[in-house]
């Protein structure tokens, strides 16, 4: 019994590392992006190479997509387990080789361009760490513990964010972070060989050994689930927004609208890292008590009410204090949705031999089409007028709210791939 416990520990660990080594690696390319920016794009201004470097961001486009088909399949036929360990191996060869890059002035323009494939590499091999990682999590966990589950596999994400904060503002400290980034991103890679070690010590999980059917062809299997995947990808694009938007954007954005210095910035992320990890398993507790749907609308609700008014608000006054109360704000509403969306999000999918296939598409294609654009497009409606983000924040609310409402009840019954 002893072992069966280690055992199950061990596997809930897997889950859970991966998941957070890929959103250091995530959070340490936006966050060092004002950085970097000047170092691959030297012959535009500050506001301008920005915009390229998160431009970066959505090259995933095809890649993430393509992961999500590649690795989805081989979780649902070779095993969650199969398939979270080659993703981890690339991924941390993927961090490793951006922290091996040269710089325009080393490269020219063949530098940008190795920056934009590594990020490609990146998106590939993550598209199966969210939705895998959050499956195995959730299939080593009691039926009654599943929603909570998902929030601590959520707290993962933000300990992930939270390790490249404290990272970046720690060498901050001591070093120009436009001379040693190297350093956070091969230090990104080595810790993933860790991950892999417990990863490989891992036990299948037990729900996917007890179903006898067998997974069908990517087609049969896309078709036969494509309500679903339309109805989570456009529920969980709140999500992605609001984590881009609080953090990638926020960050770039602040110091061109204040006189706050990108190392004030680095700072204040920390603390805004720890508020949400602390929030999480408060609100995954509450989910528990009132259902995850009315939480997650309740976050939807209030950020449609609030994102308008808040961009309006940091426009007139672009100070210390209406920034802090503008990101909280962001991830008070964000947080509320997160906390519970993992259980809510595998109802959605009944069949335990599609699961991962289905979750990975339905993220990567939430993820890129609305996460990793956010930034971009966000920096961009600056330049129309400074409120703007706030406008497609609000449409991005009402989309997930609206989808919430519409499919409230309607969880699908077990279907058979045709």
């Amino acid at each position: 019994m002893r072992y069966i416990l280690q055992s199950s520990s061990v596997s809930r660990l897997s889950g859970i590392l991966g998941n957070l080594l890929e959103h250091y690696d995530k959070a340490l390319f936006a966050l060092l992006a004002p950085s970097i920016a000047p170092l691959f794009f030297p012959d535009v201004d500050h506001k301008m190479a920005l915009l390229s470097t998160y431009a970066i961001l959505p090259i995933g486009y095809l890649t993430k997509p393509i992961g999500a088909l590649v690795f989805g399949k081989i979780g649902d036929s070779a095993g969650r387990k199969q398939a979270l360990i080659l993703s981890l191996v690339g991924m941390a060869s993927a961090t490793m080789a951006i922290g091996l890059l040269p710089t325009y002035a080393q490269a020219g323009i063949l530098a940008p361009i190795m920056l934009a494939l590594c990020r490609m590499l990146q998106s590939f091999f993550s598209a199966a760490e969210t939705a895998g990682g959050a499956i195995f999590l959730l299939e080593h966990s009691h039926s009654t513990q599943k929603t909570l589950a998902g929030s601590f596999f959520d707290l993962s994400s933000m300990l992930g964010t939270l390790c490249a904060s404290i990272a970046i503002f720690g060498l901050s400290l001591y070093t120009d972070i436009s001379h040693s980034w190297r350093f956070l991103f091969l230090l990104g890679g080595v810790t993933g060989l860790f991950a892999i070690f417990v990863r490989i010590h891992s036990q299948e999980s037990p729900e996917y050994l007890r179903e006898t059917s067998q997974p069908k062809k990517i087609s049969s299997t896309l078709r036969a689930n494509i309500r679903s995947i339309c109805r989570i990808a456009l529920t969980s694009s709140f999500g992605h927004t609001t984590y881009a938007l609080a953090f990638t954007f926020m960050t770039g954005f602040a110091p061109i609208i204040t006189k706050i210095s990108v190392q004030e910035i680095a700072r204040f992320n920390t603390y805004l890292f720890l508020f949400d990890c602390l929030l999480l398993p408060i609100f995954g507790y509450l989910a528990q008590k009132i259902g995850p749907i009315r939480l997650m609308l309740l976050g939807t609700i209030g950020s449609f009410c609030t994102a308008i008014p808040l961009f309006l608000w940091i426009t007139h006054n672009p100070s210390y204090v209406s920034l802090i109360f503008v990101r909280v704000s962001i991830i008070i509403w964000g947080v509320a949705f997160s906390a519970p969306y993992y259980a809510w999000a595998l109802e959605q999918i009944p069949s335990v031999k599609s699961r991962y296939l289905i979750l990975s598409c339905s993220s990567a294609l939430s993820s890129q089409i609305f996460g990793s654009s956010c930034p971009a497009i966000c920096l961009y409606l600056t330049t129309i007028s400074p409120y703007l983000p706030g406008v497609y924040f609000a449409l991005i609310s009402l989309i997930s709210m609206s989808t919430l409402l519409v499919s409230r009840g309607k969880t699908p019954k077990k279907t058979q791939d045709i």
